[in-house]
């Protein structure tokens, strides 16, 4: 299953259920209608993981989105950006609260049986987490936040920012019982979910 996000191109594997999370009908008929209920860009599930994939493609445009991977905020009022960074937060702050609101979503869902038409989509994920396999063990959730973009200077090598983001939006979520990846195209590594390249200028 191929999906276009951000200028990057996602192959998921056929074993998997994929869904881009804004698309659901759940989400833009009712969870929309909440302040600030805005989800990650995909969900997947496989027989023993929930996976929550936030895509950020700052390629070209690292500049003006160096307040974003600065944790806690501590640039974002300070740094030189020609964007609007108004009720908006660094990647650290950004991406727990999109996967709080995301699990929210499929709670939600799963409550509203007499609205399967909208609903079903999402209960199939509400059903994983629902489950006690998850406090046992046998079953992971698993948060990605996929960064393209070359953040490295003379100071901080890329590796290092991607590994301070991990351990910022790891300790945000100590609340659940989840794993946390900050990857990119270069750093990516196939393992039986999906493979990621930036989209062709004609594709």
């Amino acid at each position: 299953m191929r999906f276009d996000e951000s200028g990057i191109v996602f192959e998921f594997d056929d074993h998997l259920t994929v869904d881009k999370f804004d698309d659901t009908g759940y989400y833009k008929k009712y969870f929309k209608n909440l302040p600030g209920g805005k989800g990650v860009d995909f969900i997947l599930k496989s027989e023993d993981t929930l996976m929550l994939i936030e895509v950020k493609n700052c390629a070209g445009h690292e500049g003006e989105n160096l307040w974003r991977i600065s944790t806690d905020n501590s640039k974002r009022d300070r740094t030189a950006t020609m964007v609007d960074t108004e009720d908006r937060d660094s990647l650290d702050i950004e991406i727990p609260k999109k996967v709080a609101m995301t699990l929210a979503c499929l709670c939600g869902a799963h409550s509203q049986p007499q609205l399967q038409t909208h609903s079903g989509v999402l209960k199939k994920y509400s059903d994983f987490i629902m489950t006690n396999n998850i406090s046992l063990g046998t079953n992971k959730i698993k948060v990605v936040l996929f960064l393209e973009g070359d953040f490295a200077s003379n100071t901080r090598p890329q590796k290092a920012i991607l590994t301070n983001l991990r351990e910022k939006i790891k300790k945000k979520l100590s609340w659940l019982n989840c794993n946390v990846f900050v990857k990119n195209i270069e750093s990516h590594r196939r393992h039986n979910y999906y493979t990621a390249s930036m989209k062709a200028d004609n594709a």
